[in-house]
């Protein structure tokens, strides 16, 4: 499984904020809203998802894809 296809499987909308460094574990992170599924059952309140990326152009790359579809 790809990491779009885990935050197309799992997530909603777009990201949060542009992608951010983790110093501790050495990735690029984007935030996403949870959404409604079968492996969440009890879905009451939406909680953050990390989508961390080895690299910032990997970050960047997906942070244009999850944004552009929103735009005009």
């Amino acid at each position: 499984m790809t990491r779009q296809d885990y935050i197309d499987a799992v997530c909603v909308g777009e990201p949060f904020d542009k992608p951010t460094y983790d110093d501790d574990a050495g990735t690029w992170d984007l935030y996403f809203e949870e959404s409604p599924n079968e492996h969440h059952p009890y879905f009451d309140e939406a909680e953050l998802i990390c989508v961390s990326f080895d690299s910032q152009a990997e970050a960047d790359e997906a942070y244009a894809h999850y944004t552009q579809s929103t735009k005009g």
